[in-house]
Parts: structure tokens; C-alpha cells; sequence
């Protein structure tokens, strides 16, 4: 016998209808810990898991078996992905850095051909970075194993940078799914945000006065067609703001953005589309 949750969903729905249209939290006798708006995204996340929305997967799994270098959190993904020197990677027993050619960012209005970056190939060289071992892989997402460890920050929503050993690419995930085994393994189950990942600077536009001056560092993700994700901006959350325009810089060159709505957001990031207003 199975519990049906449908009654329960209205309900939820009825509740996140009521929140967002401004209604007090106590007034609907949710706890006094509910503090928006992490309350609500709180509630919308387990709407979507009982719902099973956005669970299926896209692409059948394949096998595999091979290990992988990890950093979790959007802050350490930046700064593995920041540019660093031939000599510094031979002192640190790596490879040859390689230039990877990565999607266009904007088409003008004028027609002119798509503009292409480069992005140095991140090295993650350091010993003491996670090692995973990649179980099962497709082109939507990684099926991981690892030991248990004490006091891991590791949770659903969080991002996950993961290089194979086998590969020279740089993945940029999200934690699905964590299974913790009796045993002492966690399998995790990541959804594949990019595979081609680009550093990108955000700063303020001209015709922003309040923008300050202030600049943050970003992943740009160019879209992936093959797992129907449209091109968007890894932004720190602090940053997002609906409607805000920016100045996306990269390689050099310069773009003014428009930020639109957050796909997805967590503790320390927001994934967002945007549009493009003009090349500089």
C-alpha cells in the first residue's frame, strides 16, 4: 500500500500561493523559525522532491569507474578555475595547460560572426582537494561514491566542481540525491550544469550610479542544447538581483547584461538567465 501525498500537495501549494502574496508566515500556523524567504524555498524544495518534480533522469546511465578530483561550493570552484602559470603547474607535478575553446556569449543585433573564448584548463593540483569515484555517468549527471567523512558540509542544492583523472574537462554540478550506506559510503547523484564552464568578471554598468563600483567574480554556462539547459550566470547570491544590469567581462571582452530570474538558488550562489544589451 502506498500513501497518495495529492491533498497534501494542494495544500502546500495553497500555503506558498498565500506566502508570496505577502500573507504572515504565524498566520498560517507555520512555526515561528519560518523566516522568509529561505522559509519558502525551504517548502517549495520539498513540494518539488514529493512531488518527484525534476527527479527523472534525461539520459540513461553508463557504467564507469574511474576516480575524480572535487571542490565543493561556489567559491572554491572560482578559484580553481582562475588562470594560473605553466611554472606554477610543473612545480606542482601537472600537465601542460590546455586551452579549451568554449560557446559564444552574444550574437549583435548587426549579424557578426559569434564571439569565441578561451578559458585556461583548470589544473587542481593541490593534494589536498576530495577524490570521488565516479560510478555511473551520462551526458546529464554523475553517479558518485566516496567514505563517509566526519562533519561534511556536503547537502542537496550544494555545487560541486569534479575533474576525472581520464578527462581534461572541468564539470560543474548540483547534488541531487545523497544516499548515506550503512557501510560507511555516501553515494551522491549530480546533475551536470556544464562541462565548458567560463570565468567571468560582473561589475556595474556606466548608467548604474549605484552600483558603487563594486565587481564580482562569475561562471558563465554556455547552453547545452543535448541536455536542454539554456546558456546562464553562476552568480554569488549576494549579487542577484531581478531586472539588475551589469557589465560581463571576459577575455577581453565586455558585454552589458540584463539579469532575469533565478533558475535556482542556494546558501552561497544563484544560477540565473540573462539578456544581452549590447557588445562594448
Amino acid at each position: 500500500h502506498y500513501l497518495s501525498t495529492a491533498l497534501l500537495q494542494i495544500t502546500i501549494q495553497k500555503v506558498v500561493e498565500q506566502l508570496m502574496s505577502g500573507e504572515i508566515p504565524a498566520r498560517l500556523k507555520l512555526s515561528e523559525n519560518c523566516r522568509l524567504p529561505s522559509c519558502l524555498e525551504l517548502i517549495e524544495l520539498v513540494r518539488k522532491r514529493w512531488a518527484c518534480l525534476g527527479t527523472t533522469r534525461q539520459h540513461e546511465r553508463q557504467a564507469s569507474e574511474k576516480s575524480a578530483q572535487v571542490v565543493q561550493g561556489l567559491p572554491e570552484i572560482l578559484a580553481q578555475l582562475k588562470p594560473r602559470s605553466r611554472a606554477r603547474a610543473a612545480a606542482s607535478g601537472g600537465g601542460e595547460v590546455v586551452n579549451l575553446h568554449l560557446a559564444q556569449i552574444a550574437q549583435d543585433g548587426a549579424g557578426q560572426s559569434a564571439t569565441v573564448l578561451t578559458a585556461a584548463e583548470p589544473e587542481l593540483f593541490a593534494p589536498t582537494l576530495k577524490h570521488w569515484v565516479i560510478e555511473n555517468e551520462s551526458q546529464s549527471g554523475f553517479g558518485v561514491a566516496f567514505d563517509a567523512e566526519p562533519g561534511s558540509s556536503l547537502k542537496i542544492g550544494m555545487l560541486v566542481g569534479l575533474k576525472p583523472f581520464s578527462k581534461k574537462h572541468f564539470c560543474i554540478g548540483i547534488v541531487r540525491r545523497i544516499n548515506n550506506d550503512p557501510s560507511g559510503k555516501v553515494y551522491v547523484g549530480l546533475q551536470t550544469l556544464s562541462q565548458t564552464p567560463i570565468l567571468v568578471k560582473l561589475g556595474a554598468t556606466q548608467s548604474d550610479a549605484s552600483g558603487g563600483g563594486r565587481t564580482a567574480e562569475a561562471l558563465y554556462l554556455p547552453e547545452t542544447p543535448q541536455i536542454q539547459l539554456a546558456r546562464s550566470l553562476l552568480v554569488a547570491r549576494g549579487f542577484f538581483a531581478p531586472a539588475k544590469t551589469a557589465q560581463l567581462s571576459a577575455q577581453g571582452k565586455s558585454y552589458s547584461i540584463r539579469l532575469r530570474k533565478a533558475l535556482e538558488q542556494s546558501d552561497d550562489f544563484a544560477l540565473i538567465s540573462f539578456d544581452v544589451l549590447s557588445r562594448q
